[in-house]
């Protein structure tokens, strides 16, 4: 079974007027109005983008002194490559790697793999980059790799508190529990050395959800066959964001079960899921814990159809804020999408299939907005898709560019 980053190897309708477009070099989306349904992705399923990008890219909205003065670091559809901007839109710098010229790897399942489905700054400039699907890569500020792992790394990745590397990868099984013999995917939740990139850790997901009372997700998933889990989500648990929830201890994951419409926090030292959140949205992606005590969910499909992002007081799960589209399809990411709270109280948010990325303040007033302006494909028509976007601000290590070219 392939198990695709994106799409299929080759874009066989030039004209197809409807979501992104799984084309030679990245994922797009379709600048023409009024587009029905996405084009088919396998495996990690990402089509969608329904609407024409109207107006200029690039920075079009900047409230100078209401949005977040720091620098965004985001990766898009269009290629291998991760984008570091001022706030004011300006290019800082670019890691660019294409996993074609890479030494003794496994080859792409399709083109569309060779794009950072997530990327993460480390200190002097170095950059981890997911290619989705594929496998996970370091390098430094040139792009050169410093250690490729070939393992099928996927959507995410994140430091703890002591600095230790995590991520999510998938791999194929027969699983007899589940009552068939077909194949399924099962995403483990893997630990990594950051200097060498060795595997020390994986944990199964499935696994941890069948020890569980969370079982019953899987019992009643209305399909369990495939990318039946589709882990899109993965934060490690610190201390402070741990005592948000009796139920939760520091170390401890808390992931996004997409096909199960379900939020999970499972605890890595006994391998099984100690909470979870049933019908916690419709497709959903990208649940964050907040410093306010809050969870911020993208919400792909749980507006009449359409996309939301929500907000929920922790630990009774009350939903307290919304951000939904009027009318509801102006807001809409069929795949991917994230919502970022920032350390000025706005709320960042990631239009995904649309290419946009946008920050609300408070009141929800717009005083940030980004629209990619990298394009793709045949006379340059589609828009490249914003895998995710978020600000370098703080004290943290990473936060300092002094390496930065004068």
């Amino acid at each position: 079974m392939g198990l695709l980053a994106c799409g299929p190897d080759k874009n066989t309708n030039e004209d197809r007027q409807e979501g992104w477009v799984p084309g030679l070099e990245g994922a797009w989306s379709s600048p023409h109005p009024g587009a029905a349904s996405s084009v088919a992705i396998e495996s990690i399923g990402y089509g969608g983008g329904d609407e024409e990008m109207k107006g200029a890219s690039g920075v079009r909205i900047l409230v100078a002194d209401q949005a977040l003065a720091a620098p965004r670091l985001y990766t898009s559809g269009h290629g291998p490559e991760a984008i570091l901007i001022s706030f004011s839109g300006r290019v800082l710098h670019r890691w660019h790697c294409d996993w074609r010229s890479l030494q003794d790897v496994p080859a792409l399942d399709g083109p569309t793999q060779n794009t950072f489905r997530r990327a993460l700054l480390l200190p002097q400039g170095d950059l981890l980059a997911i290619f989705g699907g594929r496998g996970l890569v370091r390098m430094d500020l040139e792009a050169r790799p410093r250690w490729i792992y070939t393992e099928r790394a996927h959507h995410d990745l994140t430091l703890d508190e002591q600095g230790q590397l995590w991520t999510l990868i998938r791999k194929e099984a027969i699983e007899p529990r589940l009552g068939h013999s077909s194949p399924i995917v099962d995403d483990c939740i893997v630990q990594l050395d950051l200097e060498s990139g060795q595997e020390l850790r994986r944990v199964s997901v499935l696994e941890a959800l069948l020890q569980s009372p969370a079982a019953r997700l899987v019992r009643e998933a209305r399909v369990n066959q495939g990318d039946f889990l589709h882990t899109n989500t993965l934060e490690i648990l610190s201390s402070k964001k741990a005592a948000l929830h009796p139920n939760w201890k520091p170390g401890q994951a808390l992931i996004c079960l997409r096909e199960l419409d379900a939020l999970a926090v499972v605890d890595l030292e006994a391998e099984r899921v100690v909470w979870y959140k049933a019908e916690a949205g419709v497709a959903p992606h990208e649940p964050e814990t907040t410093e306010e005590g809050t969870l911020l969910l993208f919400d792909n499909h749980g507006h009449q159809g359409a996309s939301a992002v929500r907000e929920f007081k922790l630990p009774g799960f009350k939903q307290i804020w919304s951000h939904k589209g009027q009318p509801p399809d102006q807001f809409f990411s069929r795949f991917c999408g994230a919502a970022h709270r920032l350390s000025n109280g706005n709320t960042l948010i990631v239009e995904s299939n649309r290419g946009l990325a946008f920050e609300l303040d408070p009141d929800g007033n717009r005083v940030w907005e980004f629209a990619n302006p990298e394009r793709a494909g045949k006379g340059d028509r589609w828009i490249a898709a914003i895998f995710d976007l978020f600000p370098i601000s703080g004290k943290s290590p990473e936060a300092d560019l002094s390496w930065l070219p004068k």
